[in-house]
């Protein structure tokens, strides 16, 4: 029923988004280091399904959960874990697996028969049985699906479902009441019925466990084909409905066993004491039989002890101590057998009059009126086969006298037993997907079919109150743990992982914006005054670097002829080769160019930026920088960065942490950043240096200045630039200081992993190609991260400064 989906964009992951069709493999380089390369087809997929679905899809905190409209049950939010950088393989394609599985509910589950199946309190069993149906459909739809979903069904058997038998199995050893029902549903539902599937990491799993469930299996195996073939969401339903019938049936049988067995020790007990009493005994009795020739029935429907054997009896009585009471009466000591043929041959005058089939009088008589029920079952079943006495049994289960009879210690329950073993369960098993459900049930043709819903009922009987199933395992059966809740519990204890080994991890990316920039409207007049004198101020500047670069580029771009060559125009100086052999006498023409290149402007927003008036500075020089590589033709974007503020987003991360706190004392971990990033996009790559995109540069002071991740932002940026056709790839940092961010542990960080981080980041980048030029705005903190840098103290310095670094980057 998890009819949910997400979209995995943590840290470096989001603009992966951006990526046009063959311009990938820089991408690659650079997620290499944070699993991207795992989580990107799963995320361009999902977000074109989820394109108008209208699902919150976040990313945030430790916990993955999905939360449901109350009404219509439909999925309104779905939340996965963040993760860290060395989060394992493992967990990535698990997550990858979710993504599949959850977008196979997309597209083939049936929303009303979830409501449904909820209703019938069967929800979590339809799920189940759902999940095997749509995972089978999204292999068919998507091949790659496949290594997704068998390898998350791997990983959830490992991490959950594992521990899950195991918890089980300890359970049942330390409670041999538990029944063998309630020790499949506890530890084994899932993995067995995707066993039963062909899934195979669950068969292989199940492969020595079905011996502790083979009363169980050997009632289900018989569905397998009906479980292999469900293909749709009412088909699933209506598997739901029988599977938990059977079920149902098999514990009341274990419990009717079990319960007779207790019976029959108690007999024995009675027994035992009986002998022990010695000669008093044979001496009481007025048939003068010797004591070794009286059966267990005669002390237990004793008239003496009447009340007490039918408390011992319970409702599980012997048929063959049926006849018991007229044995025990002195007047018919010789005629053993005829109570039995006398309750047998007369049901219906029993029924009327209430009396024993004796008729004997007095305190012998009312103990017979009192275990009447029982006797008369008891012939019945004596002088007819174990079969057909348990069809006789429920049909006149309806009876009240019945109902009155399973509730004083009657047999009812064991004819039922039999009847529900018999003719009536063979043909609800010749039936597909028919059985009890409390509560209307579909036949394979769709029809509804009324049910009493006073309980389950197995085949055609309708139980007594004493008799009904165990309504634990029913509720046991509608809150079952299903394969997504599974998931859901293994992919939090996997980010509880991540926030344990101490690498750099965000709280949530969830209000994180990269938008264009707006200016705001009350200081436009500010801000394009501000724009015109940028114009006017670095018109000459922006004319020097622009020139200084073009003859940098035009003295690259020239042919020359390079001689020594087999073939190509013949060299006349190389001619004299030609006598001691060697035929190198051709010349080729070698053009050098300048690469094609892009270059990407990020430029520091934060708080410190304001100090003496810094980020003015930086605007100045954005702007120089992008009209002078815009008139050479250099493709290029500017970005800022800084942090949004949010307390509720920081009170959730303090409340996570303060919870695990509680719940785990030997916990330590944290989140290293607990606000939402903010990245401005002031031009972007295809835009030219219009009037609006000058006025956006021009109003980079009016940012709301916060917090600074350099390191995310760094990442963020160098993917968006990953994603461009040009050859040659350029990142420049224009910022203050080092990084600054709010961050929160559970224990004392000594460490700066901010810091860490964005060493880890840059170190990344650039093995995968692209270059990166950290430019220092009155500060020499940029020396320390990038690994080319300058210092700029006044704009002025600009082209003398940054065209030599240019240079070489471009003619590189």
């Amino acid at each position: 029923m998890r009819q949910s989906f997400f979209v995995i964009l943590s840290v470096s992951q989001r603009l992966l988004l951006f990526i046009t069709d063959g311009e990938k493999e820089m991408a690659k380089a650079i997620a290499k280091g944070n699993n991207i390369s795992e989580l990107r087809d799963a995320i361009e997929m999902v977000v074109r399904m989820l394109a108008n679905k209208g699902i919150k899809v976040t990313q945030s905190g430790i916990q993955a959960f999905v939360s449901y409209d109350k009404t219509t049950l439909e999925p309104e939010r779905v939340n996965i874990p963040m993760i860290s950088e060395k989060s394992s393989p493992e967990l990535v394609i698990a997550i990858k697996g979710f993504v599949d599985h959850e977008v196979g509910h997309l597209l083939f589950t049936d929303p009303k028969v979830i409501k449904r199946a909820v209703e019938e309190k069967v929800g979590n069993l339809h799920n189940i049985f759902e999940d095997t149906f749509i995972e089978a459909q999204m292999k068919k739809a998507f091949a790659g699906s496949t290594r997704n979903i068998d390898k998350t069904v791997e990983f959830a058997i490992k991490h959950f479902f594992q521990k899950s038998f195991d918890e089980a199995l300890k359970a049942r050893q330390s409670n041999p009441e538990m029944s063998e029902a309630k020790f499949f549903i506890a530890g084994l539902v899932v993995p067995a019925i995707r066993a039963m599937a062909g899934q195979e990491a669950a068969i292989e799993f199940m492969a020595d466990k079905w011996v502790h469930i083979e009363n169980v299996y050997a009632e289900l195996k018989l569905l397998e084909p009906q479980i292999v073939g469900i293909n749709s969401s009412l088909k699933a339903l209506q598997m739901a409905n029988t599977f938990r019938d059977i079920l149902c049936e098999v514990d009341q049988r274990e419990r009717d066993e079990r319960a007779k067995a207790a019976e029959e020790a108690a007999r024995a007990d009675e027994d035992d004491e009986d002998d022990g009493s010695g000669s008093s005994s044979s001496s009481s009795s007025s048939s003068g039989a010797p004591e070794d020739s009286r059966s267990m029935g005669d002390d237990i429907f004793n008239p003496e002890e009447g009340d007490e054997s039918q408390a011992s009896g319970g409702s599980k009585s012997k048929s063959k101590s049926s006849s018991k009471p007229e044995k025990d009466g002195p007047e018919d000591e010789d005629k053993p057998d005829e109570g039995g043929s006398e309750a047998e041959g007369e049901p219906e005058e029993d029924d009327s009059d209430g009396k024993g089939s004796s008729g004997e009088e007095g305190e012998e008589g009312e103990a017979d009126q009192e275990g009447e029920g029982a006797g008369e079952s008891e012939g019945d079943s004596e002088e007819e086969p174990e079969g057909e006495g348990a069809g006789k049994g429920a049909g006149e289960g309806d009876s009240e006298e019945e109902e009155a009879e399973g509730e004083s210690g009657g047999t009812g329950g064991e004819e039922t037993e039999s009847d529900s073993s018999g003719g009536d369960k063979e043909s609800e098993k010749s039936t597909d997907f028919e059985g009890g459900d409390g509560g209307e049930r579909l036949g394979d043709d769709g029809d509804e079919r009324n049910r009493d819903t006073s309980g389950w009922h197995g085949g055609a009987t309708t139980r007594s109150a004493g008799e009904r199933e165990d309504l634990s395992l029913l509720k046991d059966i509608e809150e079952v743990d299903t394969y997504d809740s599974a998931l859901e519990n293994a992919l939090t204890e996997g980010a509880l992982q991540s926030l344990q080994d101490r690498s750099y991890m965000a709280f949530s990316n969830e209000n994180d914006k990269i938008e264009t920039y707006s200016v705001p409207d009350n200081r436009m007049r500010e801000v394009k005054e501000r724009r015109n004198r940028l114009r006017q101020e670095n018109s000459e500047r922006i004319g020097v670097m622009a020139k200084a670069l073009e003859r940098i580029i035009a003295a690259r771009n020239r042919s020359t002829y390079v001689p020594g060559f087999k073939s190509g125009r013949l060299h006349s100086s190389s001619l004299y080769k030609l006598k001691t052999g060697d035929n190198r006498v051709f010349r080729r023409q070698e053009v050098s160019r300048t690469k094609d290149t892009a270059v990407m402007l990020l430029v520091d927003c934060s708080g410190s930026m304001s100090n003496r008036n810094r980020i003015y500075k930086a605007a100045e020089a954005a702007y120089a920088l992008a009209t002078s590589l815009e008139r050479i033709n250099v493709k290029t974007q500017v970005m800022g960065f800084t942090t949004i503020e949010n307390y509720a987003f920081f009170s959730e991360a303090r409340d996570q942490l303060a919870e695990l706190a509680a719940t785990r004392p030997d916990f330590k971990g944290g989140f290293d950043r607990v606000s939402p990033l903010f990245m401005p996009i002031f031009k972007t790559f295809d835009e030219r240096m219009t009037p609006e995109c000058e006025t956006r540069i021009a109003g980079l002071p009016t940012v709301d200045m916060a917090n600074n991740a350099d390191s995310e932002s760094v990442e963020i940026a160098a993917n968006i630039l990953a994603a461009r056709r040009e050859e040659r790839k350029i990142l420049v940092v224009l910022s203050d200081g080092q990084p600054a961010q709010q961050r929160i542990y559970t224990y004392e960080e000594r460490a700066d992993r901010a810091k860490q981080h964005l060493h880890h980041v840059v170190d990344r980048v650039e093995k995968a190609g692209i270059e990166i030029l950290g430019i220092g705005i009155e500060a020499d903190a940029v020396n320390e991260y990038y690994p080319k840098s300058i210092v700029l103290d006044n704009v002025a310095e600009l082209p003398t400064k940054i065209v030599s670094e240019m240079t070489s980057m471009l003619l590189k």
